[in-house]
């Protein structure tokens, strides 16, 4: 039931807000009712955004936040940016390109 709500949600956004407006270039953010973004949200979203021709030029979900399992790497782990496969139990913030 929920990837239906999920693809229910990204058809409404995209073919009907984006295309309507003309939001042709556009980042989407999709955020979770119950979750809230970080004062430098932004700044890091660009900075991603600004490394994903580097990083990965074919990468179309750009994520800003995982469900953690443990804690005990964060400190060490916290500036890390990588490349994994998109799973939307491991999401907590997407953006789409």
């Amino acid at each position: 039931m929920r990837i239906a709500f999920f693809l229910f949600q990204m058809n409404y956004v995209f073919d009907g807000i984006v295309e309507r407006y003309k939001l042709g270039n556009t980042h989407v953010v999709l955020l979770e009712e119950d979750h809230m973004v970080a004062q430098d949200f932004l700044h890091v979203l660009r900075m991603m955004v600004a490394k994903r021709p580097v990083v990965c030029a074919d990468c179309e979900v750009i994520s800003l936040g995982t469900y953690q399992k443990s804690y005990k790497k964060y400190r060490a782990e916290i500036d890390r940016l990588s490349v994994q496969f998109w799973f939307s139990s491991k999401v907590a913030l997407y953006i789409t390109i």
